[in-house]
């Protein structure tokens, strides 16, 4: 997941921060934070590089001024399809696996694709 994630730029966890937001709802870090079982802090690093990307920006609450609150862009909800379409490549990567009967012939195919993918990184 993490090298088809790579492919359109992003980290593991940013997909699964970008799906929880609502383009029609802004939502605050500590919101996010309980959604995804993660430290703000952590979040908070997620979302500055989710920034400078463009996917998401950090606006003033509408409610309160003291607090900020995050919003996904247009090219954020873009990305949310993007995932979406990696997240069923992969899944239909396993599906597409052969069954347990030829453990050997899965171990070779597992590493052929991994080869295949980490040569194309490096």
């Amino acid at each position: 997941m993490g090298m088809r994630l790579g492919e359109i730029g992003l980290h593991p966890g940013q997909d699964e921060l970008l799906l929880t937001l609502n383009p029609d709802e802004p939502t605050r870090v500590s919101a996010l934070s309980d959604t995804l079982r993660v430290r703000p802090s952590t979040v908070s690093r997620m979302l500055t590089r989710l920034a400078l990307s463009g996917l998401v920006e950090r606006v003033e609450d509408a409610r309160d001024a003291r607090r900020t609150v995050v919003r996904i862009t247009p090219a954020g909800t873009e990305m949310q399809c993007r995932i979406r379409e990696v997240w069923q490549r992969v899944e239909n990567e396993f599906q597409e696996m052969p069954s347990r009967d030829g453990a050997e012939q899965d171990l070779g195919r597992i590493e052929e694709i991994l080869s295949t993918r980490l040569r194309r990184f490096r």
